[in-house]
């Protein structure tokens, strides 16, 4: 018998080594129902208990207050601040250069006194005179440039030696244009100007980007902080009754260790459990003051007391996760996508055009003026007329080219690296669109967690609740003593803070969501 129950043994051995094996580790993964749970959640009636009523300012409105805070106390936002002005300076400077300039210019006088030999007899003449001109200049969408002058130029002469006198007039209208070719994908691309503005405007886009977005995290970071502060003041509020329990545990430690009803070593124990809760009140106190400090640049003495919770229904955030159009979303408000969107627009502007100081240039200039021998002793007006009867137009056309072989070494340096830029864009914008996934995955896994949260400290408050309520009907019996009912109290206020915690920290989510345009 003994032999068979070996061999049976060994038999149910080998089976089990033959049969075992490790878990499937990667199960698929469930996904939970949590909506028919929510709808059984007493938040209602915790919150009547525990926020109406309540003095203090909700985390929205702080939202709202602190973009003028942070623009007066953070030197990196006002460093991003002045960035965007010096780029709508820029803007605006190359917007006015798109207009047409008017300039004057006067030589009120000029005197000259000369002296020459012709055929040997010596001729000296004294001049007086003064111009005046005035000029029209226009940028061309081309990247040209258009000018108008017209200029105005009156002498009076004495000749000194056959002692007469006349007046002169010269008038003079010229044109001239300036125009480099083959800066874009024509000879003359007439779309230069407007696409180095848009670049421009690009510019100031992403200024601006880089701004909101970094203003939005220090506005979440400072609402961040102020949830841990009014967690922390809970939690010394939490600790100093326990420690003031502990204290009273130690007095009758005490007496009854003098009395020698309990023991030196569970005398010992009641001192360390005191004096651990003293080290943790301590520690949260020390992290509340330096907080507190790190909080006072932006708040200056104005640190809101108490957080209060707005009128926020946390169970309406899950459903938004729904919608297919949430992404995109996402994307239109990303610092990061958007950037990259930008420089992809920038890269290709610069990529259809070449660099100006080495194009080829095209210049023409048209010279109109009248030509006339003016009469001796002629008065000022008279000198007028005699120009218009006798004078005879002389015009001057030139046409100009200038080129140089850094054109072509310098178009082909160009075009490569906006290639480049170009590929380097699209890959930033794949990257910055799996980052976004990534993030709105890691917002709805988060929401997720806060809400499962929620649900267990509703149900572990409301047992708590009902056992404090217990508690309380034992003392009135005299069955118990007030330090049970205080340390009972305590952990009904425990229970209480973590759901206002919890609930906190779904309203500063969905702050960030409303930062997104998610909401």
């Amino acid at each position: 018998m003994k032999e068979k129950l070996t061999a049976l043994l060994i038999i149910l051995f080998i089976a089990g080594i033959l049969f075992a094996s490790y878990p499937n580790l990667d199960s698929p993964k469930e996904e939970y129902e949590l909506a028919s749970s929510f709808a059984s959640v007493p938040l209602d009636s915790f919150l009547t208990a525990w926020n109406s009523g309540l003095e203090g300012v909700t985390l929205q409105r702080l939202y709202s207050e602190l973009p003028a805070r942070l623009a007066a106390s953070d030197a990196d936002l006002a460093q991003l601040e002045s960035v965007v002005q010096l780029q709508q300076a820029q803007l605006d400077f190359s917007l006015a250069q798109a207009k047409t300039r008017l300039s004057l210019q006067a030589n009120p006088y000029s005197y000259s006194d000369t002296t020459v030999f012709t055929g040997g007899n010596e001729i000296r003449t004294k001049r007086h005179s003064f111009s005046v001109s005035s000029s029209l200049a226009q940028a061309l969408p081309t990247a040209g440039s258009v000018s108008v002058t017209a200029t105005q130029s009156s002498a009076y002469s004495i000749n000194m030696t056959q002692s007469n006198e006349a007046w002169s007039h010269t008038p003079q209208l010229s044109v001239q244009l300036q125009q480099p070719l083959w800066i874009g994908e024509r000879i003359i691309d007439t779309s230069y100007q407007k696409a180095q503005l848009e670049k421009q405007q690009l510019s100031l886009s992403t200024a601006n980007l880089s701004k909101d977005a970094l203003q939005e995290a220090l506005i979440i970071q400072n609402l961040s902080l102020l949830n841990l502060n009014q967690a922390l003041k809970e939690t010394r509020f939490i600790l100093q009754g326990r420690a003031a329990l502990a204290a009273s545990n130690l007095n009758r430690a005490e007496s009854d260790f003098e009395a020698g009803l309990i023991s030196r070593q569970s005398l010992e124990r009641t001192k360390l459990v005191y004096y651990q809760i003293l080290s943790t009140l301590n520690g949260v106190q020390r992290e509340l003051d330096e907080l507190q400090i790190t909080m006072g640049t932006v708040w200056e003495g104005t640190l809101p007391d108490q957080i209060v919770l707005s009128d926020l229904d946390p169970f309406s955030l899950a459903p938004l996760f729904d919608d297919p159009q949430l992404l995109g979303k996402y994307l239109i408000s990303d610092p990061t996508y958007q950037q990259a969107l930008k420089d992809l627009s920038k890269a290709m502007i610069d990529g259809r055009f070449s660099d100006l100081s080495d194009a080829v240039q095209l210049s023409l200039s048209l010279q109109l003026s009248p030509f006339y021998t003016p009469s001796a002793n002629s008065s000022f007006f008279d000198s007028f007329d005699e120009m218009f009867r006798n004078s005879h137009p002389v015009v001057s056309f030139s046409i100009g080219l200038s080129a140089s072989d850094l054109f072509r070494r310098t178009s082909s340096f160009r075009s490569e690296t906006s290639r480049i830029a170009i590929e380097q864009a699209n890959l930033s914008i794949t990257k910055a669109r799996e980052e976004a996934e990534t993030a709105l995955r890691a917002i709805r896994s988060q929401l997720q967690g806060y809400l499962l949260d929620l649900l267990v400290q509703l149900e572990d408050y409301t047992l708590v609740q009902m056992q404090w309520e217990t508690e309380q009907i034992r003392f009135e019996a005299k069955l118990i003593d007030q330090d049970v009912l205080k340390a009972k109290q305590l952990d009904w206020y425990q229970s209480a803070f973590d759901v206002l915690q919890t609930l906190r920290n779904i309203e500063l989510l969905q702050l960030r969501m409303q930062g997104r345009q998610l909401l």
